[in-house]
């Protein structure tokens, strides 16, 4: 006779290896790209008023 304690099966995880590939990055180069261009922009801006006002 048994205990009452069911002995569980042994379960067996498969992990997917992931390949070594890097992920994609054009939207976060895109977005770096824009915010410089903004950067840019406003410098260029307060450098021309600087230029018209003197």
């Amino acid at each position: 006779m048994t205990n009452g304690v069911v002995p569980q099966k042994e379960t067996q995880r498969q992990v997917k290896v992931e390949s070594q590939n890097e992920p994609e990055l054009k939207g976060a180069f895109i977005s770096v790209l824009f915010v410089g261009l903004v950067i840019i922009i406003s410098w260029l801006g307060v450098y021309y008023l600087f230029v018209t006002r003197t």
